[in-house]
């Protein structure tokens, strides 16, 4: 995707962004190369197309990079870091079987109340 094409998008979805190589928004989740269940699951919870904050920052993080986003509430930040970090833990299953006690692959610390339980539901 050319520049000029990276900025149109980030400019219709109201995308600031800041540094350098910064991976090209995309569209769709199938782009973003998730494997079948994943996509599977996000379908079957009405989660067809990602939000602005998904299109721009999944394919930051899937590439390693760090970032910060910023986004309203209900704009499904979550997903951002949750759909990575299960790709991670899948990846390292298929590599070699997760035995017990060598978890966990990460730490999701979030709010009390009714926005942690929203969460729980994906």
């Amino acid at each position: 995707m050319s520049n000029k094409s990276c900025d149109a998008i980030r400019k219709q979805w109201h995308i600031i962004v800041d540094g350098e190589d910064i991976p090209p928004p995309l569209k769709n989740f199938k782009d973003m190369r998730f494997p079948e269940p994943i996509l599977k699951k996000l379908k079957a919870k009405g989660i067809i197309q990602p939000t602005s904050i998904q299109l721009q920052d999944l394919p930051v993080i899937l590439s390693g990079l760090d970032m910060i986003g910023i986004a309203f509430t209900g704009f499904e930040k979550t997903l951002v870091f949750v759909v990575p970090l299960i790709m991670v833990a899948l990846q390292e299953e298929i590599m070699m079987p997760i035995a017990p006690g060598e978890e966990p692959f990460g730490l999701i610390v979030c709010p009390p109340g009714e926005l942690a339980r929203r969460h729980m539901k994906l």
